[in-house]
């Protein structure tokens, strides 16, 4: 065999050696093959832009319908812009519950969702000659609810559950106020209900009962806002609860 040929079958088999040890090692460890790949999130947080930008919307529909006289129902006044606080509020509060996943996802974007919606009070406050103190109590109501939705967004980490006590803060905001509605209409002659039954309709009857002069000093729509409260701080303390608590391993 000439000196070449045989030069040329060791190198080939050197290299089909080389090959098969190759492959065996990339398949007992394949990471060593695979470049470095920085460290990403597999989730990216989610800005709350879109829900404040959404937040802002809501409350400039509500100012220019009253403004613009709109008669959102039969026999509605004339004089609309005398209602624009309690379209603005009714508007607030609904809206607030339904975006709280975004809205309120930490204490700052909570903080900037009540600055953003002070001004938008007192311009409704101007529009219906309402007096300082009650477009201040309308304001303080409504930062109040703010701050009990991030409250009750504090102890929930998954999608899922977030959106499941928006639904619960939208269903009992708005589900009070239907309920109130059909004892006017239906059981007009009943006898008055207490504050405790009130305060359980939720925070939208509060808001109604906080734009009245007359039931504007009743302490009963803050203690909706206490309840809230404290339903969510004991929710909070419930999960740090059971998270130091150590798993018991059966063996």
């Amino acid at each position: 065999m000439p000196r070449w040929m045989w030069w040329e079958n060791s190198t080939r088999r050197r290299l089909n050696y080389t090959e098969k040890w190759d492959a065996d090692i990339k398949g007992l460890s394949p990471n060593l093959w695979q470049p470095s790949r920085p460290n990403t999130p597999k989730t990216l947080p989610h800005s709350p832009a879109p829900a404040l930008f959404v937040w802002l919307v809501v409350q400039v529909i509500a100012i220019v319908l009253s403004a613009c006289r709109v008669p959102l129902w039969a026999r509605a006044p004339q004089a609309g812009e005398f209602l624009a606080m309690s379209f603005l509020l009714v508007a607030q509060v609904l809206s607030a519950a339904l975006l709280m996943p975004r809205l309120v996802c930490d204490l700052r974007t909570a903080a900037m969702a009540a600055a953003c919606a002070w001004p938008f009070t007192v311009l409704a406050g101007f529009l219906a000659a309402a007096p300082g103190a009650l477009i201040f109590h309308a304001g303080a109501y409504l930062t109040g609810w703010l701050f009990c939705l991030w409250v009750w967004r504090l102890p929930l980490s998954s999608t899922k559950a977030q959106m499941i006590a928006s639904g619960v803060a939208a269903a009992w905001s708005a589900g009070g106020v239907v309920l109130w509605y059909c004892r006017i209409e239906f059981a007009s002659d009943a006898a008055p209900l207490t504050p405790a039954v009130r305060s359980a309709m939720g925070p939208l009857v509060g808001a109604m009962s906080i734009l009245d002069p007359l039931k504007a000093r009743q302490a009963w729509p803050w203690l909706t806002l206490a309840a809230a409260g404290f339903a969510g701080a004991i929710a909070i303390c419930l999960k740090k609860l059971v998270a130091r608590t150590p798993a018991h391993k059966s063996v």
